[in-house]
């Protein structure tokens, strides 16, 4: 899987650089929505159903339709009272992706999809554990380009762990695009 991710984020790339290719870089902001299965010391199972703030940093680089885009982001903190007993899970991680783009003059669509290399840092009482997973992400979005190099999007992306877990964020994001031609 991984050698076949990186073939085509590198074919992507050699593309987006022979087509007068665009860098740019962007931050935003928004809700995430968390819904995962954990298990206690005891190896009960519980559920994480929370919504909290999430961010991310990322940047990319492409042309008017392909593209290749990385970044990283904070999911949130996510707690949950099973029994009594408070639990919280924060979610961060770095993600890779390959993006299409579609421009209606000023305004533009996208999709992309990639992968997700999660840290999951889970809190029990007294308990605190690490694990580290690499999962498959897609996301959709749309925005504004306003002049040459800034941008306003929105997106949804989802996060999907394993199975039951279903972890996606909304955000709103700006970014300033560098050389390349125009879009």
């Amino acid at each position: 899987m991984k050698k076949h991710l990186l073939f085509l984020l590198g074919t992507l790339l050699f593309f987006t650089v022979n087509a007068q290719a665009q860098f740019y870089v962007g931050a935003s902001g928004g809700n995430s929505f968390i819904n995962q299965s954990l298990n206690d010391i005891n190896g009960n199972s519980f559920k994480v159903d929370d919504n909290t703030g999430s961010w991310k940093i990322y940047g990319g680089l492409g042309n008017k339709f392909l593209g290749v885009e990385g970044g990283y982001r904070s999911v949130g903190t996510a707690s949950t009272v099973a029994n009594d007993v408070s639990y919280e899970t924060s979610i961060t991680g770095w993600d890779v992706a390959a993006k299409g783009t579609i421009h209606i003059g000023p305004v533009f669509g996208f999709a992309k999809a990639g992968a997700f290399f999660g840290q999951y840092d889970n809190r029990y009482p007294e308990v605190s554990s690490m694990q580290k997973d690499t999962s498959f992400m897609w996301g959709l979005g749309a925005g504004v380009l306003l002049g040459d190099t800034f941008e306003i999007r929105m997106e949804w992306e989802s996060l999907n762990l394993q199975g039951s877990n279903n972890i996606s964020t909304l955000s709103l994001g700006t970014a300033i695009h560098f050389g390349g031609g125009k879009n």
